[in-house]
């Protein structure tokens, strides 16, 4: 009589990648319980279940400059505003965070469904060829997700089989004056 012992290890089939805050986000281990078989035993008890990392949260962070709230054409992206994914539960831990590129946009890329909160800065200085350097956030806007700013502390995204890309977090910006 032979005994098999089994230990089951799998691993997500990306490279572990750090966030910016040194957290393992994108990597786990799972590990099943010690299984003995003994010759011509079946176990299949032993199950795993992932949740599947396909979720997009993101969009345009730009320059208000009607002071609308809302994208108007010709209102130019900014670069370098940093945004935050937050845990949508009591204690909004941050999750990762990102900074708008060069023309505006930004993105969280292959999130597990669930539900999040998505925040700008309230404000930052910013060097403008017309001098201005103290920027806040422009009003929310009340009608288009497309095109309306959302509120700068914080916009509940849920991710989930039917909602799994949510490209509509836009922050809009205007100058203190």
């Amino acid at each position: 009589m032979a005994i098999l012992c089994l230990l089951v290890v799998l691993a997500s089939p990306e490279p572990f990648r750090p966030d910016d805050f040194g957290n393992e986000m994108y990597r786990y281990d799972v590990f099943s319980d010690i299984v003995t078989l003994k010759e011509d035993e079946i176990n299949d008890t032993i199950d795993f279940g992932f949740v599947p990392k396909n979720g997009f949260i993101g969009d345009f962070v730009w320059n208000d400059s009607d002071r609308s709230g809302i994208q108007d054409e010709g209102e130019n992206g900014i670069f370098g505003v940093k945004i935050w994914l937050r845990d949508a539960s009591a204690t909004r831990s941050v999750l990762i965070s990102n900074t708008s590129n060069e023309t505006g946009y930004y993105i969280f890329e292959d999130l597990p469904y669930g539900s999040y909160v998505v925040s700008a800065e309230d404000g930052f200085p910013l060097e403008f060829p017309n001098s201005i350097s103290d920027w806040g956030p422009s009003p929310v806007g009340m009608g288009d997700p497309q095109n309306d700013s959302n509120n700068h502390n914080g916009t509940i995204v849920i991710l989930d089989k039917d909602n799994r890309i949510n490209l509509t977090i836009d922050f809009g910006y205007i100058p203190y004056t």
